[in-house]
């Protein structure tokens, strides 16, 4: 590999998208009728309560209508309901359901699973380096 080949914006662009590729081929392979971003933002709106297509789209730094377009899928596979919401009512509440909070523990559970296996060969070590590396990109941003 040359070092074009190494620079650090392709490394990491090549491995989230291999990782995103192997999360929706166990997501399918488990019966999940989700791809990684549905699963994304189903895992969000499990943590966050209140949520509207707003807070959504600023917290993922998406357009509102590709966030539309994956929340149609998730209410017609009935993983969320809309309710209006009480403040105002031209607003709507994004709500889990049961179905979906099942949806995201499985989900979850196959991430680990993926992930386990993408650092089977890694030492600890150098795992906790990774996470400490990505946890300072983050803070950097």
């Amino acid at each position: 590999m040359n070092q074009k080949d190494e620079s650090i914006g392709r490394l990491m662009t090549q491995s989230l998208k291999w990782l995103v590729k192997d999360l929706k081929l166990s997501f399918n392979k488990n019966g999940l009728n989700i791809n990684f971003p549905q699963f994304a933002l189903l895992n969000l709106i499990s943590s966050k309560d209140d949520l509207i297509l707003n807070d959504i789209a600023e917290f993922t730094g998406k357009d509102k209508s590709a966030i539309m377009r994956h929340l149609d899928h998730l209410e017609e596979s009935k993983y969320i309901i809309r309710v209006p919401n009480i403040e105002d009512r031209r607003k709507k509440n994004i709500v889990m359901t049961k179905k979906g909070y099942l949806v995201v523990e499985q989900g979850k559970e196959i991430e680990q699973e993926v992930i386990a296996n993408v650092f089977a060969e890694i030492e600890e070590k150098d795992i906790e380096i990774f996470k400490s590396v990505l946890l300072r990109i983050i803070k950097n941003e």
